[in-house]
Formats: structure tokens, C-alpha cells, sequence
């Protein structure tokens, strides 16, 4: 059975140069700063010249998550996103002529949301985990440095470091409604790279089970004013058992769409009589 304890996590320097830095995160994350080489804990905020990653200290050989938008998959996604017809962005029912403002609510790494970005939509990311934020501000910081993203960066991304159920609510309750909503609940990675599989097994390690994904795709319902597009599992049932009206296959996962308005079903054994 799987450990459910909160995670130890620390801060460190990768060299003496980097110390001032790692303790200026250390302190604003609530997270003790230590020596380079220490193990006690189970993961390791490395603060290196230029850049940050999380670092595993039970896996063997150790393994580093790293948010970046230039180089890797990550990157080859997006210097192609242009040249094919992405599932992600057809599920968003985005048409690159038109303003499209969409609310990535599980941000993770970012990577979906950059992608977006990268075609043409104004993605604001929500990320409730304040270790994931740190990772995703020094992505994006040295992304700003890349010709090809900088503009994107300034005219169509947002991050908020907050939990997303909160959010959605006061947007809701001021009448600022984004065109779509997108939701990416943490699922076993379904790959035969076993890379991937030890990124997702840190993520697993840091932030546990996915708390109130069935809340949150009611919260997003109540929010959009067009539609929310939930991925899911190739062959996983649909979230909340709430059947989508549309759904977009892949090899690797598959995206829900959820049209707007929608009759959202009440919460079973909850009295919805006011």
C-alpha cells in the first residue's frame, strides 16, 4: 500500500554561487535550506545557476523534473504546433482567428497550457501545489529568453499559484467567465518510457492523490461559458460518471468535452431544494 505521508522536502544550492537564491526560496516556500549531497529528505528543490528541478532522492539513478518549454518533448510539441491539427486545441473548439481565453486548472508542468498558448489562446494557469508553481515561474522565466516564446509569454499566459475550486467561484461571481475550461486530473502515465513513468511517480510522491476532481469538473461546468475538456485515460470512464458530448480519442489519452450550459447533475445525498 502506498504511503499517504506528506512528503519531506528541502531546498539546496547547487553551488556556492546559488546559495543567496536557494535560501530566498527556502524562506518564501517554507522550506528548510540544506547542504548539497543531504538525503534525508524525500525530495530536493536544486537550485542550480539556471535552473530549477525537483529532484527524487528514492529513485536510483536519481531523476530531475525540470518545466521546460524549449528543449525535449515539450518543446518539439510546440515548435510543431502549427503543423498539425492539435486534439487538445479541436477539443477547445479553438478556431486561431478568434480571441479564445482558457483556464488551464491543473497546470502541472505547464506543458498543455503552453502549447495553447503557443497557437493562439490566452491561457491563465491555475496551480495549487506552491513547489509545482516555483517549477513552473523558472520554466517560464527562461522561456521569456527564447525569441520564439517571449511574445507569447507577454500577451497570452498567466500563472496563479492558488487552489482552483476558490478561483473558478470569484470569477464566477464577477461575471468573468473564460470561453473554456481544461482539465488535466493526474493519472498513471501510460508509456513505455520509463522516464515518464519516474516524472509521474515524483509528482505522485509530491502532491498525493488528486483531491476533488469530480468537485472541480462541477466548479469548471458552473464557469465556462462554453465548454470544459477533461482528459482522461484511454478506455477510463468519464469523470464524475458524467457522460461528455463530445470525446476526442488518442493513443495516449482522450479529451471529454462538456458543452455549456449544461444541466450538471445534483452531488448524490446532497438536498439541492435551496
Amino acid at each position: 500500500m502506498e504511503s499517504t505521508d506528506t512528503p519531506t522536502i528541502a531546498v539546496c544550492a547547487e553551488n556556492e554561487d546559488c546559495i543567496d537564491s536557494a535560501e530566498s526560496l527556502a524562506d518564501r516556500l517554507q522550506l528548510p535550506c540544506v547542504p548539497r549531497g543531504t538525503g534525508s529528505f524525500d525530495l530536493l528543490l536544486r537550485v542550480a545557476p539556471d535552473t530549477l528541478a525537483l529532484e527524487s532522492c528514492r529513485e536510483k539513478p536519481r531523476v530531475q523534473l525540470v518545466a521546460d518549454f524549449i528543449s525535449g518533448s515539450a518543446g518539439y510539441r510546440i515548435t510543431r504546433a502549427f503543423e498539425s491539427r492539435q486534439p487538445l486545441a479541436r477539443a477547445l473548439g479553438y478556431r486561431r482567428q478568434d480571441p479564445y481565453n482558457v483556464v488551464d486548472a491543473t497546470a502541472g508542468l505547464g506543458r498543455d497550457a503552453m502549447l495553447l498558448a503557443t497557437l493562439g489562446c490566452r491561457v491563465t494557469m491555475l496551480e495549487r501545489s506552491p513547489v509545482v508553481c516555483a517549477l513552473l515561474e523558472d520554466g517560464l522565466r527562461r522561456a521569456a529568453n527564447s525569441n520564439q516564446l517571449n511574445r507569447v509569454l507577454q500577451e497570452r499566459v498567466g500563472l496563479h499559484c492558488t487552489n482552483a475550486l476558490g478561483w473558478l467561484a470569484e470569477r464566477r461571481e464577477l461575471g468573468q467567465r473564460p470561453d473554456a475550461i481544461y482539465l488535466d486530473p493526474m493519472f498513471p502515465a501510460r508509456t513505455k518510457s520509463s522516464l515518464v513513468r519516474k516524472e509521474m511517480r515524483i509528482l505522485k510522491t509530491l502532491l498525493g492523490d488528486e483531491p476533488g476532481s469530480e468537485a472541480l469538473l462541477r466548479a469548471a461546468l458552473d464557469c465556462a461559458s462554453e465548454r470544459v475538456v477533461v482528459k482522461r485515460p484511454p478506455g477510463a470512464p468519464p469523470l464524475d460518471a458524467m457522460p461528455p458530448d463530445i470525446s476526442y480519442p488518442g493513443k495516449r489519452a482522450r479529451f471529454d468535452v462538456y458543452l455549456v450550459p449544461r444541466s450538471v447533475p445534483a452531488t448524490p445525498g446532497k438536498d439541492t431544494d435551496g
